[in-house]
């Protein structure tokens, strides 16, 4: 019998997965951020102007609050501000970080 080397790169798995399945969420995520905006939930005149703290931003992005704080850590994740203690989030960074990116 043979011994077969079966040699997987996770991370080459990884990265076709998420491609395979980027489009869809993008497309969730905006429907969602149409739905809040158009419903006034997040009560916005100029969704580009509305600060969001952490929670708010979350749940636009559909992960979890603990989720933001850890890309905030490792320096990935929309553009934040912080003012003192507080994070914050504005819309249109969140709407740049789910624009899909042209290759």
């Amino acid at each position: 019998m043979k011994n077969i080397d079966i040699s997987i790169d996770m991370s080459q798995i990884y990265s076709q997965i998420c491609e395979q399945i980027k489009p869809q969420i993008i497309s969730e995520l905006r429907d969602e951020i149409n739905a809040l905006t158009h419903s006034n939930k997040l009560n916005v005149a100029k969704p580009e102007k509305k600060r969001l703290d952490t929670k708010q931003a979350a749940k636009i992005l559909g992960r979890e609050p603990q989720t933001l704080a850890k890309w905030r850590s490792n320096g990935i994740g929309p553009e934040h501000h912080t003012i003192g203690r507080n994070v914050y989030y504005y819309m249109e960074d969140l709407l740049a970080y789910i624009k899909p990116r042209k290759p």
